[in-house]
Parts: C-alpha cells; structure tokens; sequence
C-alpha cells in the first residue's frame, strides 16, 4: 500500500520469479507500474488468478500475456549467465 502511493513520472518493478508461485503475484507488481490495466482485485482473480492456477485454462493465460507483454522484459537464466 505504501508503495502504490509513492509519486513519480516514471516506475519499474524489479523481480526474479513474476509468475512463478501463482499468478496473482503478478497482480501487485503489475498494479503499482500500471495501475487499473488488470482491472481490480475481484475481476483480476476472477478472470485470471483463479482459472489460471486452479483450473489451468490456457486462455486466459494467453490474454493474460498480450495484455503484460508490452511492459516486461524477460530473459532466461542462460541469457543472464
């Protein structure tokens, strides 16, 4: 909550397993560089949270993804190394 209140003119969210533990995670860092781009808790849970991890609906992964893509730079572990 403290964070989301900090002001600038620009923000980055810095993390080594985004969507690792679940998909929720993402939630939070996603809502403070971009606030309402994945609507509010019970919607983003609803579409997304839940048939993601609970029922493995690889739909709403895949929107959940174009909807992210743009904002995340993503490199594996041998691109790192």
């Amino acid at each position: 909550k403290a964070v989301s209140m900090l002001k600038s003119r620009n923000k980055a969210v810095m993390t080594g397993t985004p969507v690792e533990n679940n998909v929720f995670d993402l939630y939070a860092q996603m809502n403070f560089s971009n606030p309402g781009l994945l609507g509010n808790i019970s919607h983003f849970q609803h579409h997304f949270s839940t048939p993601i991890d609970k029922h493995g609906d690889k739909e709403a992964a895949e929107t959940l993804r174009k909807i992210i893509a743009p904002f995340l730079l993503r490199r594996t572990k041998e691109q790192v190394a």
